[in-house]
């Protein structure tokens, strides 16, 4: 299909022979070759959208599958019963108890959460003798005083894939989809009745057509309608992320992936903590 879709004729390629070039001229191989498309309502437009359906199935289960990674995430991210809480509850304690100490703060107070963005900056409070960094400390205390919260990163261990989901990308091929799929309708509507109960050969092309597009259009309007409704739960699951972990919820919505990526590279720094303590 993509070799058919690069040798078509355009429109306006279409249009110009058939203003300029007798038909009834003998023509070699390839010019008859040529000369057959001109027998064909809206030709290139209907190779492009043949296109479309065959890779629509395939394009349709990558969606699903996306949507279903952070949706996923997102679920783990919400259960507030999750060790990841948990371990978040540890962080802002320990974070309350520097704030306290009045070597770390000229007017100590009290906080009542922070943003996850946070996270990535333990790394960087370093020690006094400079020899360890708040993030070593918080793996190395959690190991001794709280096991159970050693490996809270299994709790939410989708993050990581949902990490790597492109969702700008998604809500792209989503609304392609759904314009070519109009495109689809409103080019069924312009086959008259006249023109399907024809006997001749442009007919029966259109025919043929009409009836494979028609019911491709019923099978995936509903393939559609469920893509869409996934969609719109997704969003309202990453509003319900915003809520709980005090994020802008615009932002979280429009590039969650970049979210996801930050807890994902947390993650990633803390097991190496975990690593460096064990040796």
């Amino acid at each position: 299909m993509d070799l058919v879709q690069q040798i078509v004729p355009t429109n306006e390629e279409i249009r110009y022979v058939r203003e300029q070039i007798d038909i009834d001229l003998e023509f070699d191989e390839a010019g008859k070759f040529f000369m057959q498309f001109l027998r064909f309502k809206d030709l290139p437009d209907r190779v492009r959208l043949w296109a479309f359906k065959r890779r629509f199935e395939q394009v349709t289960s990558v969606l699903h599958d996306q949507i279903a990674t952070i949706s996923k995430a997102c679920a783990q991210l919400l259960d507030e019963k999750s060790r990841f809480v948990e371990f978040l509850s540890l962080v802002l304690t320990l974070g309350n108890y520097l704030n306290s100490k009045p070597q770390m703060s000229s007017t100590p107070k009290m906080h009542f959460g922070f943003q996850l963005s946070s996270l990535t900056k333990l790394k960087d409070t370093k020690s006094t003798d400079k020899r360890t960094n708040l993030l070593q400390f918080l793996a190395q205390w959690i190991s001794r005083e709280h096991l159970h919260l050693r490996d809270f990163y299994q709790d939410v261990a989708t993050v990581s894939d949902a990490a790597r989901v492109p969702v700008s990308v998604i809500n792209q091929e989503h609304l392609r989809c759904k314009r070519q799929l109009s495109e689809i309708r409103n080019q069924l509507a312009t086959i008259s009745q006249d023109s399907l109960e024809s006997d001749s050969e442009e007919a029966l092309f259109d025919k043929n057509y009409y009836d494979l597009m028609n019911l491709f259009v019923g099978k995936a309007t509903s393939t559609m309608i469920e893509i869409d409704r996934l969609w719109e739960q997704m969003k309202d699951e990453l509003k319900n992320i915003a809520l709980l972990y005090c994020e802008k919820e615009a932002e979280i919505v429009r590039d969650p992936q970049a979210w996801f990526l930050m807890l994902d590279q947390f993650v990633e720094t803390y097991k190496s903590c975990l690593l460096e303590r064990r040796k």
